[in-house]
């Protein structure tokens, strides 16, 4: 009796430890689909290759206007071919080694020095209450798509302005791309996709936060110029335990 006992433990166990192993294969198993699915290359130039991981990686922070209409990610794809296009050119010119990339290169390295000091004693030491965390996460559940349009100078932007607010912003984009037609451009240029607080310029936000849908913003001051804005829609997404911790990082 306590033989058979001792079996159906042991049979217990086995049985255990077996499935025990079997889901860690599992696991492993789905890690390394992913990580098969990260390494698929889209394109290669020349030796050089772009992955899915390097589109994606690329793709999240990618500028709003390189994210064309019909197909955004088949348009930034181009974009990143083009970019390799002319880095490979630029080697074979041997433009690597020329003063002004030098300069450009130290000054960046300089830069990325002092970013790698702010996380390393800066970043580090920083404490995020859990209710700050979570009020942030409910501000990223609302994001927005906007039309934008820049003017150097104040009395212009004031006309810009006018103007649309007349005929509407793409009617009056239209008409300016129509009399510039070297400019080689197209109304869905100037338009954003879908953005947070996390992702525009506080000065931005600041003066567009209270704009309805299809209003047109008075000129914005930055970065020696003057934007226009219009709110084209606005998105709130529901909020979870789960949103929280994934953009506790963030």
């Amino acid at each position: 009796m306590k033989n058979i006992t001792n079996f159906r433990l042991f049979l217990k166990t086995s049985i255990k430890l077996l499935l025990f192993i079997l889901v860690i294969q599992v696991h492993l198993s789905c890690d390394q689909q992913q990580k098969d699915k990260e390494e698929i290359v889209l394109a290669t130039i020349g030796n050089e290759k772009i992955t899915v991981e390097d589109f994606r990686r690329n793709y999240e922070f990618g500028l709003p206007h390189l994210k064309s209409e019909p197909n955004r990610k088949l348009s930034y794809l181009t974009y990143m071919i083009y970019e390799k296009i002319l880095s490979i050119e630029g080697y074979e010119k041997g433009f690597d080694n020329s003063k002004k990339v030098k300069s450009l290169e130290q000054k960046l390295l300089d830069e990325l020095l002092v970013e790698e000091l702010f996380i390393e004693n800066v970043n580090s030491k920083i404490v995020v209450e859990p209710e700050e965390v979570k009020l942030a996460t409910l501000k990223s559940q609302v994001s927005w798509k906007m039309n934008y349009w820049f003017e150097k100078s104040k009395d212009q932007a004031d006309f810009i302005r006018a103007e649309m607010s007349k005929h509407g912003f793409n009617q009056t984009i239209s008409t300016i791309l129509k009399v510039n037609p070297e400019v080689s451009l197209q109304i869905k240029d100037f338009e954003t996709d879908y953005i947070t607080w996390l992702e525009i310029e506080p000065e931005i936000l600041n003066e567009i936060k209270d704009l309805s849908i299809n209003e047109i913003s008075e000129p914005i001051e930055l970065k020696n110029g003057y934007f226009i804005f219009q709110i084209q829609d606005i998105r709130r997404e529901p909020i979870s335990d789960f949103s929280i911790k994934e953009n506790y990082e963030k």
